[in-house]
Order: C-alpha cells, then structure tokens, then sequence
C-alpha cells in the first residue's frame, strides 16, 4: 500500500483527502466484504488517517506505522497489529495537535483524535 497525501483539507467534512493505492490486489467491480465490518472500518479510518497526518510531517514511527498498515488484510486485520498502527498515529496526532498554533486546525485535530479514540477502544475491546 502506498499513501498519497495530497493537499491540506480539514479532515471530518471531506473525509477522502488523500488516497491509498494498493498494489497487486485484485478488486472486481462488486466488491464482497468477507470479514467483520467494525474492524475493517478501524482499518480504513487509521489509514486515512495515517494520510491525513503524513501532510503535517512524517517521522520514523508513523512511516513504521504506515508499512504495518500495508501488511493488514482489511477483510481479516490482526487486531495487535493494527492497534500498535493505530495508537502511533494516534500519539503523532496528538504530537501535531499541541504544536499547532491555529485554532481552527487544532480544534480539527482534537476533534479527529475523538474519533480515532473511539475506534482504539473499540479494538482495545475486542483484543
């Protein structure tokens, strides 16, 4: 999986921001989701995520973070490792959230860190 970041947008109105491209998956027209619904939306939402923070910088722990997502079977995702992927980009937005002096962009990204909360303890409950 590769992630283009693409431009700077605030995150929850236009959530499709930036792209992820995945290399040798064979997606048909109609697509049949196999696996459990709750965890493969986890999956999704960390990766946008993980493309939305990348814009505001990268460092060791979320590119590590990024190549752990890549290895992720989203109809079947290992819940350790996700959550491991999950709780670095969590910690790096939280990093760029306190660094930021606009109040509109800091008010986003509190605002997002809610929601990827949320799906951290949903995965916290199910590990």
């Amino acid at each position: 999986m590769e992630i283009d970041p693409g431009d700077r947008k605030s995150f929850l109105p236009e959530l499709v921001q930036g792209r992820a491209h995945f290399s040798e998956t064979p997606i048909e027209s109609r697509l049949t989701m196999t696996g459990d619904f709750g965890l493969a939306e986890a999956f999704y939402v960390t990766c946008a995520s993980a493309a939305y923070l990348k814009r505001w910088g990268d460092n060791d722990d979320l590119a590590a973070a990024i190549t752990s997502l890549s290895s992720i079977n989203p109809d079947e995702p290992d819940i350790n490792t996700l959550l491991a992927a999950h709780d670095t980009i969590k910690s790096h937005g939280k990093a760029i959230a306190a660094a930021e002096n606009d109040s509109r962009l800091k008010n986003d990204f509190e605002a997002n860190g809610r929601l990827l909360g949320m799906y951290g303890r949903a995965l916290r409950d199910r590990s």
